[in-house]
C-alpha cells in the first residue's frame, strides 16, 4: 500500500459533481408534510417495539426544522432521558450480522488499516437498499436531500468568498474523484458480490457522506448512527458549557444520554453540540445564534524572510508548538489565545531580547504588547476587508424574502464571522488602549 492510496482510502471529503445514475438512486427530493407524517409514525412504532429501556422521546414534524425529538414526559435536568441498545444501532459492533460485508471490511482494515467511517458508509448504503432492513422505518426517515455545502452550486459557494472555509471546501472537493476512482477500482471492482454496482454509486457515495457526516454520534472515538438520538436538533441551554454527551453503558449494552437541562411534557427536546458555526454549516446545514462555542478561522504569519532574526525566532517559536511560518486561530471575539500572543511577542520582540535567556513569549512589555494586539486587529480587519461584501450588507439581504435555504445560511455564515472579526478588533483595541493608562487606572486584567 502507498502513502497516497492509504490516505485515500481514510480521509473523508465533502464536495462532488453529482454522477447520476439510472439505477439504484437515492432520490434528492424532499417528501410533503403528509409524506413525511406517515414516515414519523412509522418510525415512533418501530421505536415503540424495540424496546429502548428508557425512552423520553417521540419524533414530530415540525414546520421549518423538518422534524425534531418532543418531550412525552418531564425531564428533569441531568436525568437519563434516552437508553438505546446497541443491537438497534448502526455501528461496528452490528457488522458480524452481516457475514460477506464483515469479512470483506475485516481483509480491508488488515489491508488499509481500520476506517470506522467507511465501514458504517458501507453499511448504511448496504441497508438503504435493502427492503427488509431491520432499520427500514429509520433509514426511510433520513432525509434524502441535505442542505450542505457539499451539494452547493458553484455560484452558491462563491458566496462564502473571504471566508477560508471556501477553500478548504475547494481543496477537498478536488480530492473527490481520485478517492472514488481509488475506491471503485480498488475496492468495489475487487468485490463486486458484496458492493452491488448499482448501489455504490458517486451519487450513492455522496449522500452517505453527507448523512453521516451530519449524524454521526461519537463514543469512544468511534462513529455511530444512533436512532432517535439522531433526531434531536441543536441549540443553546441555559449553561452554554454543557454540552451533548452520549456515553456506553457496558453493563447494559446501550447508548445513554442524560439531559443537559429541563425539559416540560410536550417541549421539543434540544442538545447543544458545543461546535463551532464552521463546523455546523459544514456538515449540518445551519448556523446556530447565539453560539458561545462560535470562534473564526484567521491564519497568521509569523515571519518574512528578511527578518534579521529570522533563526532564533522560529526556534523560539518551534518550542511553543508553532512549526511553520503560518498558522490558523479560531478567535472567539472575547479573549485572545494565549499562545498567539506567545507567538507575536517572539515576532515584535528585538535583538537583545531574543539573545538573553529571557521566556519571551510569557515575558511582557506594555510596548511590545501594544505592537501585538495592533498586529492582531490588522491581520483581523485584513480578513473582514476581503469580503466583498459588509456586515449590514449581509443583514440587508438576509431581510429579502427572495433567498433560497442554501443562500440563506452561507450569508449567515460570513455574517457570524463578521461579527466575530468585528468584536476580536474591538478587543484588540481595548488591551492596547489599557496598556497606554497608567497602571493606577489599567481595569482591563491582560
Amino acid at each position: 500500500m502507498t502513502a497516497a492510496s492509504g490516505q485515500v482510502w481514510s480521509s473523508c471529503v465533502f464536495l462532488c459533481l453529482l454522477v447520476l445514475s439510472s439505477a439504484f438512486r437515492i432520490p434528492q427530493t424532499q417528501e410533503n408534510d403528509e409524506q413525511l407524517g406517515g414516515l414519523v409514525a412509522n418510525f415512533n412504532d418501530w421505536v415503540a417495539k424495540s424496546n429502548f429501556p428508557v425512552n423520553k422521546l417521540k419524533v414530530q414534524v415540525l414546520p421549518g426544522m423538518r422534524a425534531g425529538a418532543i418531550a412525552t414526559e418531564e425531564i428533569q435536568d441531568n436525568e437519563l432521558y434516552l437508553s438505546v441498545p446497541f443491537d438497534t444501532i448502526m455501528s461496528e459492533q452490528v457488522l458480524p450480522r452481516f457475514k460477506d460485508l464483515f469479512a470483506v471490511t475485516q481483509e480491508l482494515a488488515n489491508q488499509y488499516g481500520a476506517d470506522n467511517f467507511h465501514v458504517l458508509l458501507f453499511l448504511l448504503l448496504q441497508e438503504m437498499h435493502n427492503p427488509k432492513s431491520f432499520w427500514k422505518p429509520y433509514l426511510d426517515l433520513l432525509p434524502r436531500r441535505v442542505e450542505v455545502p457539499l451539494y452547493f452550486s458553484e455560484d452558491e459557494l462563491q458566496l462564502l468568498k473571504g471566508s477560508t472555509l471556501l477553500k478548504e471546501i475547494q481543496q477537498e472537493g478536488a480530492q473527490l474523484d481520485k478517492k472514488f476512482e481509488f475506491l471503485q477500482k480498488r475496492i468495489f471492482e475487487k468485490y463486486p458480490r458484496v458492493f452491488l454496482k448499482d448501489i455504490y454509486t458517486k451519487e450513492n457515495y455522496v449522500w452517505a457522506t453527507a448523512i453521516l457526516n451530519s449524524r454521526s454520534i461519537w463514543i469512544n472515538g468511534r462513529r455511530h448512527l444512533i436512532p432517535l438520538l439522531d433526531m434531536i436538533n441543536c441549540m443553546e441551554g441555559p449553561d452554554p458549557t454543557r454540552v451533548h454527551f452520549t456515553r456506553r453503558n457496558d453493563t447494559a449494552n446501550t447508548a445513554d444520554t442524560k439531559a443537559s437541562w429541563r425539559f416540560q411534557a410536550g417541549e421539543q427536546v434540544f442538545e447543544n453540540y458545543g461546535q463551532s458555526n464552521r463546523n455546523y454549516f459544514q456538515y449540518h446545514g445551519f448556523v446556530l445564534s447565539p453560539n458561545s462555542h462560535d470562534c473564526v478561522d484567521v491564519p497568521f504569519t509569523f515571519l518574512k524572510d528578511d527578518d534579521p532574526h529570522y533563526s532564533i525566532k522560529n526556534t523560539l517559536l518551534r518550542q511553543i508548538g508553532i512549526n511553520a511560518l503560518s498558522k490558523g486561530f479560531c478567535l472567539n471575539g472575547r479573549n485572545i489565545p494565549s499562545d498567539l500572543i506567545g507567538a507575536m511577542r517572539i515576532v515584535h520582540s528585538k535583538g537583545p531580547e531574543l539573545s538573553g535567556n529571557l521566556d519571551v513569549p510569557n515575558t511582557a512589555s506594555a510596548k511590545k504588547d501594544i505592537a501585538v494586539y495592533k498586529h492582531i486587529k490588522t491581520v483581523c480587519r485584513e480578513r473582514l476587508n476581503g469580503y466583498p461584501t459588509t456586515a449590514q450588507e449581509d443583514e440587508d439581504l438576509l431581510a429579502s424574502d427572495s433567498l433560497s435555504a442554501r443562500q440563506r445560511s452561507a450569508i449567515l455564515f460570513r455574517l457570524s464571522e463578521k461579527r466575530l472579526l468585528q468584536r476580536t478588533m474591538q478587543l484588540c483595541q481595548d488591551h492596547a488602549k489599557s496598556l497606554k493608562q497608567p497602571k493606577s487606572e489599567i481595569k482591563t486584567e491582560l
